[in-house]
């Protein structure tokens, strides 16, 4: 109970505070709602959303009885007996509650302009304290002027941490990091200056800043740089975002543009940043041709990761499959990690468990970096069900009676 993930609080609830439950009515009509415990109910308040008013709603030896308008989303807080006897003893433990899952996301670090990624959901956690770095995109011969932002969206506290300014290997940032704390909805703002390393040699390179929230995860956003020594003393600021950052879509849309556009000299200090086609920075290869398994045979969904660039690329690959698939097709998301004009290669295991019913479905993968969105190809993914036996039957003496 407290809902405190509502108002980006903490979110370390009280179990004494009760268990609260959203029931909803789904099919049109008023409905009764009954609810009840292993324990006795010694109490029971409505309450909306965020548990920010409250009714008293009867209770009986039974448990709650609560009539439902048609299709109402109604929000129950019930406190069981256990509850309340335990109170004592919880306040003098000091061992903390069992984990009932995950606090922080696989793929780590989490880019924190994660709905470029066409994930849905805010990562676990919602991001209370977030970080930005400007400008996205920069061209020229160094150094680099970048501003870290970080921003606290908590109404309720202080946040302490480090914001730090993650530099290609080989090159420094001055300032590397800065402590903070934040009041509730306070930002601040860490100006850093990239220098390229001396032998840096022309291409495409990445920065980062990063910060750390209270459960471990890593946040960063990260600040492409196309390093040309050329143009030393430039760096590059006061651009637009990279059309690499765009959606495939918007991508298509912005060559289509272009070429009804009187030619400019896109290759100059000021102009638009040179177009890069889908791929250019992260080859993506589906490997895998097709998956034909039985029930309880095992596979593998493989994908050839190239990076194409001079810095580290981190990100995130997903598989993309029905749902009959999902208990077959582990993990489904992943983190990785590729090197300067390295690869490397993704492997999701398939594996249909033994009563799997079987049939012939697809599966592609989502790859997801800095903000980019590739997809693979699709495969076919065949899974042959359980094959059931029955026993055969023994034989019937003849002249003995026959049951029915």
């Amino acid at each position: 109970a407290g809902n405190p993930m509502a108002r980006m609080a903490e979110p370390n609830a009280d179990p004494r505070d009760g268990i609260v439950l959203r029931i909803h009515e789904s099919t049109g009509r008023p409905a009764p709602a009954n609810v009840s415990t292993l324990w006795p109910i010694t109490g029971a308040i409505g309450t909306n959303a965020t548990e920010e008013t409250s009714r008293t709603v009867p209770t009986s030896d039974d448990g709650v009885a609560l009539p439902l308008e048609p299709f109402e989303i109604a929000t129950l807080r019930v406190m069981p007996r256990a509850a309340t006897e335990s109170s004592a003893a919880t306040e003098s433990s000091a061992a903390p509650g069992a984990e009932l899952g995950p606090r922080a996301e696989p793929a780590q670090p989490v880019y924190s302009q994660y709905w470029m990624h066409n994930k849905g959901a805010a990562p676990l956690g919602y991001q209370p304290v977030t970080v930005q770095v400007r400008p996205r995109f920069v061209r020229g011969g160094g150094p680099y002027r970048v501003e870290a932002i970080v921003a606290s969206g908590r109404p309720d506290a202080a946040t302490p941490g480090t914001v730090t300014v993650v530099a290609p290997p080989g090159w420094t940032a001055s300032p590397p990091s800065r402590l903070f704390t934040l009041a509730p909805g306070a930002h601040l703002v860490l100006e850093s200056t990239l220098t390229p390393a001396n032998d840096a040699r022309p291409g495409r390179y990445f920065a980062a800043a990063r910060i750390e929230d209270q459960s471990g995860q890593v946040h960063e956003d990260v600040l492409t740089i196309d390093h040309d020594p050329v143009l030393a003393g430039w760096d590059g600021t006061g651009r637009g975002e990279t059309i690499a950052e765009r959606p495939l879509l918007g991508q298509a849309m912005a060559r289509a543009m272009r070429r009804a556009e009187p030619a400019a000299d896109a290759e100059g200090a000021g102009g638009a940043e040179p177009a890069r086609e889908p791929g250019s920075e992260l080859e993506v290869a589906m490997l895998t041709r097709q998956i034909d398994l039985a029930a309880g045979e095992r596979d593998a969904i493989r994908v050839r990761l190239r990076n194409l660039t001079l810095g580290e690329i981190r990100g995130e690959a997903q598989i993309i499959s029905p749902h009959e698939t999902w208990s077959a097709i582990t993990p489904w998301t992943q983190g990785f990690a590729v090197g300067p004009e390295d690869e490397t290669t993704v492997d999701f295991a398939v594996e249909p468990p033994h009563d799997h019913r079987g049939g012939t479905y697809w599966a592609l993968v989502k790859v997801m970096f800095f903000g980019r969105l590739q997809y693979t190809e699709s495969i076919r993914a065949r899974m042959t069900g359980a094959v059931v036996r029955e026993r055969p039957r023994a034989a019937t003496p003849v002249g003995a009676p026959v049951s029915s």
